[in-house]
């Protein structure tokens, strides 16, 4: 059976998915193959402190860590792509749309995959309507004679594909992971055990479903 290859998406790469990588890698090494990326990491950081001491209570050692940004190449060789919250995956699909269909949060993935994939697609078309829209307004406004009823419908064209896209971003659900970075050792644990618990949900779900 070939291994699913998981990518752990947080904002540094220094906190919540190298912990995840790291827990993933400890409890399913046999099924998958984790790794991790940060959307704004800077290259060749360590893991926080804090991250590496949670995970040793936990009992899982972490090992050397190297922060990465996240690139095309990641993404093209994740097969699932699972992100701390709701904004790291609402950019990550802007940036890489052809990822949609295997790019989820940790916890919408363990929780309510089916529907959530549904709603993202919808926002999704929904962006990319108030884009086309906005470009064809931005093209009327050069126009200095005629076009009137064009530019007209052109501009409530955009405003009703801002409306949907702000209707749906204000449906969005909150199934995000806190971060724990300037906090104690106290909140890097609440979330390393977060983590552990959803990784071990994740791993029932798939032997569940065979």
């Amino acid at each position: 059976m070939m291994k699913e290859r998981i990518l752990f998406v947080c904002t540094g790469n220094t906190c919540r998915s190298p912990m995840a990588e790291t827990i993933l890698n400890h409890h399913g090494k046999d099924r998958a193959e984790a790794k991790s990326a940060g959307l704004f990491a800077n290259k060749g950081q360590g893991a926080n402190p804090l991250a590496v001491k949670a995970l040793e209570k936990l009992g899982i050692p972490m090992g050397e860590h190297h922060s990465q940004p996240l690139t095309g190449e990641l993404v093209d060789w994740a097969t699932l792509i699972l992100t701390m919250t709701q904004n790291h995956k609402q950019s990550l699909i802007m940036d890489y749309p052809e990822a949609i269909d295997k790019t989820y949060t940790l916890k919408e993935y363990v929780y309510d995959q089916l529907e959530q994939n549904r709603f993202w697609k919808s926002w999704q078309e929904a962006v990319s309507e108030r884009e086309e829209a906005r470009l064809i307004v931005d093209q009327y406004a050069k126009e200095t004679t005629g076009l009137d009823d064009a530019k007209k419908e052109a501009v409530e064209r955009l405003l009703k594909a801002e409306e949907r896209v702000k209707t749906l971003e204000e449906e969005i659900p909150n199934y995000d992971i806190k971060d724990p970075f300037g906090g104690d050792l106290e909140e890097y644990q609440t979330v390393s055990r977060e983590l552990e618990y959803l990784i071990r949900q994740w791993m029932e779900k798939e032997e569940e479903q065979g």
